[in-house]
């Protein structure tokens, strides 16, 4: 039984949309927002948005009374994370992954998400994330925090092979899937196996 649906996207950045048909993204919009909800029967539990867009801000302040609003697939930089997450987000989609780098001078998304006391997500499938960073975000944001996801495409459980994900061509190969320009594609790695 579905319990919710997670739009990742389509209100994300261009310049961080990972495996995301860039052809589908637009600009945070509160009455595509509603008809999407509208269309699901209400069962939109979390949007990712990236909170640097144009518009994006106001966008968080009214989805936020509907879901839970996450920042992610996002280049914006510790301030504008932090006036997404003081409009109302309080989630980050997949931690380290569609974000700018965590850096000791430029801190990013990463930084802001520490800050504001948000919830973070994490791939732990051993390609998206290396052991020792799952290891140090437990340490840093503490274990009520964290939400292990799986960040699995459909090509989970099956042999090596040519996928599509969104219309777009994905290889997989052991536990990697790829675009053709080797950007990260989902994982193929089921939730159990990355806990």
């Amino acid at each position: 039984k579905c319990t919710g649906v997670h739009l990742e996207g389509p209100f994300v950045s261009r310049g961080k949309c990972g495996a995301q048909n860039p052809d589908n993204i637009r600009k945070p919009d509160i009455a595509l927002f509603n008809e999407l909800n509208e269309l699901s029967g209400g069962m939109v539990r979390l949007i990712t948005v990236a909170p640097e867009v144009e518009g994006a801000l106001d966008f968080i302040r009214e989805a936020s009374k509907v879901c839970t609003v996450s920042l992610g697939h996002s280049t914006a930089d510790y301030d504008q994370a932090m006036a997404g997450f003081e409009a109302g987000a309080t989630h980050v989609t997949h931690l380290f992954n569609g974000m700018e780098p965590f850096h000791h001078r430029k801190p990013g998304l990463v930084g802001a998400a520490l800050t504001a006391g948000a919830n973070v997500e994490l791939i732990c499938d051993g390609v998206h994330i290396h052991p020792s960073v799952v290891r140090a975000v437990f340490k840093m944001f503490g274990s009520k925090r964290v939400i292990l996801i799986s960040d699995t495409m459909r090509a989970a459980g099956m042999p090596d092979g040519d996928y599509t994900l969104g219309g777009q061509a994905v290889q997989v190969k052991g536990n990697g899937a790829t675009l053709s320009d080797g950007t990260l594609a989902g994982s193929v790695t089921d939730l159990m196996k990355c806990i």
